[in-house]
């Protein structure tokens, strides 16, 4: 497996053309494009509407969580509520 790393959501999309991605691990602090106006256009957008998301924040209101999840991600993950061995274990199950 293969990690393929962006600043931005332009970066991602452009990855996103080129590259073949099983999983989008997406931060919602974003500059220019936040995470959640992302995953809206991953969702928009034909060759992209089913890849995998979960979304890794800092943070994570119940409304910002419904919100993503109404969006199909498959996880929200709040990096503090987490040890680093179970964010891993639910990326590998993904």
């Amino acid at each position: 497996m293969t990690a393929l790393i962006s600043n931005s959501a332009e970066e991602a999309m452009d990855i996103l053309k080129k590259e073949s991605v099983d999983l989008i691990w997406l931060d919602l602090k974003l500059p220019k494009i936040n995470g959640i106006e992302f995953l809206k256009i991953i969702r928009d957008n034909p060759d992209w509407k089913d890849k995998k998301v979960i979304i890794v924040s800092a943070s994570g209101s119940d409304e910002m969580k419904e919100r993503a999840k109404a969006m199909g991600i498959l996880d929200y993950i709040v990096k503090n509520e987490m040890k680093l061995d179970d964010i891993i274990k639910n990326v590998a199950n993904a």
